[in-house]
């Protein structure tokens, strides 16, 4: 395997992870679809719970459990845009160390 990513004066990083780059180019726009998706609708039944709770305490949880939500939604959506936009520079910066590579087959 190791042999596999040698070419000429060291390994050929665009080769080898081209087949990764594909997938998650493939992959990253249908995944942020699915957790916005997700998220919309824990945060529509979330927020139906908090106006439907009646009591002090069901109505304090129910707020808690809203916020705590909607941040988890926002940090995991913006994760992953951000995985999005940093393949390109990621790939950049490992074709960037092969030149410091010294490999000996």
């Amino acid at each position: 395997m190791f042999n596999m990513l040698l070419a000429g004066s060291g390994p050929n990083i665009e080769q080898a992870m081209s087949p990764i780059y594909t997938f998650f180019s493939v992959v990253m726009p249908i995944l942020l679809g699915v957790v916005f998706l997700i998220g919309t609708i824990k945060c529509v039944a979330l927020g139906i719970a908090y106006s439907k709770s009646d009591e002090n305490g069901t109505h304090e949880k129910a707020k808690k459990d809203l916020i705590n939500a909607i941040v988890g939604f926002a940090i995991i959506f913006v994760l992953i845009g951000v995985m999005y936009l940093l393949k390109t520079p990621i790939i950049e910066w490992l074709e960037g160390l092969t030149d410091s590579w010294n490999f000996t087959a």
